[in-house]
């Protein structure tokens, strides 16, 4: 290991063990928090810009894709979870190749499931876009349909990014990992009026403007960890052992069972709405996502304390 990077190691963990509480968990909170509200403002920035278009089926099949997508989003935390509780344990106790072995294992597995529910999903693409969009209109399932074509390519990237994301939050480097998911965020922002308006790709602009700012907040946050004395990911460094799998699933699970549950009672609620016609869930989908700042602030701050 280079000497400039051990030092680096050495000294975010010293002072995650010695500095004073409150200035240390502060530090370690606000970042988190931002980063919470940065995962909200990527798909409050695709409503507001469709809502431009002035059609609340589009609006309706936004609110619908994402609720699916939160579903997905549920296995990222269990594996970056699991893997940064994991590798900060490794980290205290000054075992750094077990911390680099936790990490490629955790990012690599993300990566792979991510390929895996793609193509599943574009092979199924049909039944899973009528089963989560329900009976509201025709309107709303081929503009769900048409959405979801797009979103599921970035299914890898996504999972792959949140994994680094709380990897570098639990190990103590929460600034890095807040300007991966800003780079995506702002990536995604400035590129949904251009392909939108500009390029008149209308409401297929804004899938493409999320799929490019996945892509792009994944390969910031890839170059990220190998810099200031963040832990790299290596296929070399990739140990399935009945230690590291216990270890990453459990420690993650928590955390999964919590978003999981609350992804699937939007998938649900989505799907009960639909029977009321597509002004309800687009009207869900504007509500659902502003009450959702408030909730992210608190388990932002919460979150504060696991480094």
């Amino acid at each position: 290991m280079d000497n400039d990077v051990k030092d680096k190691k050495e000294q975010r963990r010293q002072y995650i063990l010695t500095a004073p509480l409150m200035p240390l968990l502060v530090k370690m909170a606000v970042p988190t928090v931002i980063g919470m509200l940065v995962m909200i403002l990527y798909n409050l920035t695709d409503t507001f810009f469709i809502g431009m278009l002035g059609n609340k089926s589009m609006t309706a099949a936004i609110g619908i894709v994402f609720s699916f997508i939160s579903v997905i989003q549920a296995i990222g935390f269990w594996f970056g979870y699991g893997s940064g509780n994991a590798m900060s344990r490794s980290l205290g106790e000054g075992k750094y190749n077990e911390a680099e072995s936790f990490a490629s294992m955790a990012a690599v597995t993300a990566v792979f499931i991510g390929v895996i529910l793609a193509v599943i999903s574009s092979i199924f693409l049909s039944p899973l876009s009528l089963f989560i969009c329900g009976a509201a209109s025709d309107n709303l399932y081929i503009f769900t349909k048409e959405y979801l074509k797009v979103i599921v390519i970035s299914i890898p990237f996504m999972l792959f990014s949140l994994v680094i994301y709380n990897q570098l939050r639990l190990c103590g480097n929460v600034g890095d990992g807040m300007k991966g998911l800003l780079s995506g965020m702002i990536v995604n922002i400035v590129l949904d009026p251009v392909f939108m308006f500009g390029l008149k790709m209308g409401f297929m602009g804004a899938a493409y403007a999320t799929l490019t700012g996945q892509i792009i907040g994944s390969l910031v946050l890839f170059r990220l960890i190998r810099k200031n004395g963040n832990i790299p990911i290596s296929f070399k460094k990739v140990k399935f052992t009945k230690d590291n799998i216990y270890h990453i699933l459990i420690g993650g699970l928590p955390n999964f069972a919590r978003q999981g549950i609350t992804s699937l009672s939007m998938v649900l609620l989505n799907i009960a709405a639909s029977g009321f016609g597509e002004d309800v869930v687009a009207a869900i989908t504007v509500s659902s996502k502003i009450s959702a700042i408030a909730y992210m602030i608190v388990i932002g701050w919460g979150q504060g304390f696991q480094p």
